[in-house]
């Protein structure tokens, strides 16, 4: 049975109401905006806690970003839901490729043992 025209435009007429898409917008808005409270103060606490560990080890400033990046790349894993035993083969290898960058092997290790609790063997 088809529909009379003036039903699925009374429908349509609801659907794209200006106050009802801005009710969506606006509930949608919320949630967007406690899911990235929650993130942006994960992400701000694993910083400062990596800013500890490079202050601790006494890391010239321009060498930074590389721990800080690995810090990153750990935390990424563990958000995306790896768990050990391939979360701590992810870690050597991660550790493998930042201390080929230049960065200090004792300094990988502590990061991830002090701030993610996975324990890297050193190499």
């Amino acid at each position: 049975m088809v529909k009379p025209a003036a039903d699925r435009i009374a429908k349509f007429n609801s659907k794209y109401d200006p106050l009802t898409v801005e009710a969506r917008f606006t509930a949608a808005a919320e949630v967007a905006k406690d899911g990235f409270r929650v993130s942006a103060s994960n992400a701000e606490a694993m910083e400062r806690a990596v800013q500890a560990v490079c202050n601790a080890d006494e890391i010239h400033t321009p060498n930074r970003p590389k721990y800080h990046n690995f810090g990153r790349e750990l935390a990424k894993l563990i958000r995306d839901g790896v768990t050990d035993p391939a979360l701590t083969a992810h870690a050597v290898v991660l550790a493998g490729k930042y201390v080929a960058w230049g960065c200090l092997e004792d300094t990988i290790i502590k990061i991830g043992l002090n701030v993610f609790s996975v324990i890297i063997p050193p190499a």
